[in-house]
């Protein structure tokens, strides 16, 4: 399923042909040669699909995630995606099922520091 005679880096994704997927087809986001550095590696690990009828359910395996910072976006771009998929291949979308390696249920500073703000007057 990987491309063959890529000419750069860019090509190096794999990519397979509808006849190939099956339901337990992973699709690659990842290119190793330019995805190096540790702060820019992509927490989403892998989207899997499955269908059942004519509805399109999604999981989406995150390697680490921010509940409160990241959680809002990530499950908005997940629906997005999800609903992309199912217009371009005429699917009604299902559900979102996301999943963590491990989380942090964060807040941004600026609540952390009003919080301890309002704890410390009290």
């Amino acid at each position: 399923m990987n491309v063959s005679g890529a000419k750069d880096s860019t090509e190096s994704y794999e990519t397979c042909s509808a006849s190939e997927l099956t339901d337990a087809t992973p699709v690659s986001v990842y290119a190793a040669d330019r995805d190096t550095s540790a702060m820019a590696f992509p927490c989403l690990s892998f989207c899997s699909f499955q269908l059942a009828g004519d509805t399109l359910h999604m999981v989406a395996q995150y390697r680490y995630q921010y509940l409160i910072q990241r959680g809002y976006g990530n499950y908005l771009g997940l629906g997005q995606l999800l609903g992309y998929v199912c217009l371009t291949v005429g699917l009604k979308p299902g559900e979102i099922d996301g999943r963590r390696g491990r989380c942090a249920a964060d807040a941004p500073r600026y609540q952390v520091a009003r919080l301890t703000a309002s704890a410390q007057a009290q």
